[in-house]
């Protein structure tokens, strides 16, 4: 779904809900979930299915990347995987996802396979989500991704 940026007064509401129902998230997390409400958005998620998902019993764990665009979908999927093996967590071993996506010049269908490939990494696919945000990055081609995870 498509939605214009909420105000300031809204993600305020949003994050406040987020931290009374999701105290053992840190703030930092929070704050900037809370805060993409305020971007554009090509597709977005409910804040109600993100405090579902990040309420999941498990391990939490962010992975951060920041890419040029011309990197592959694939490319991107090993270093996300790189980043988990590196912190002790089996890729496979994932039982529910976030991921955030901030660009301003992504083709959907590129997001739409990255999505796919993150999506055969969650072991219950009901238990995941995701947003792709308008935002003025640094350069023309730059992807930050988000991926917040919950791992046996």
């Amino acid at each position: 779904m498509s939605m214009l940026a909420l105000p300031e007064s809204e993600c305020q509401e949003i994050l406040a809900l987020f931290r009374e129902t999701l105290p053992h998230v840190p703030a930092d997390w929070l704050e900037e979930l809370a805060a993409n409400y305020g971007q554009d958005a090509i597709k977005d998620i409910d804040p109600n299915d993100v405090i579902a998902i990040l309420s999941v019993p498990g391990q939490l764990h962010r992975i951060q990347i920041s890419l040029a665009q011309d990197q592959s979908q694939t490319e991107i999927h090993r270093s996300i995987h790189e980043k988990l093996i590196a912190r002790g967590v089996e890729p496979r071993r994932v039982i529910a996802s976030l991921l955030t996506i901030q660009n301003s010049s992504g083709k959907m269908e590129d997001i739409g396979e990255f999505i796919g490939l993150i999506i055969g990494d969650c072991v219950n696919i009901r238990e995941q989500g995701w947003g792709w945000y308008q935002t003025q990055p640094l350069c023309n081609s730059a992807l930050k991704i988000n991926r917040i995870i919950v791992s046996l």
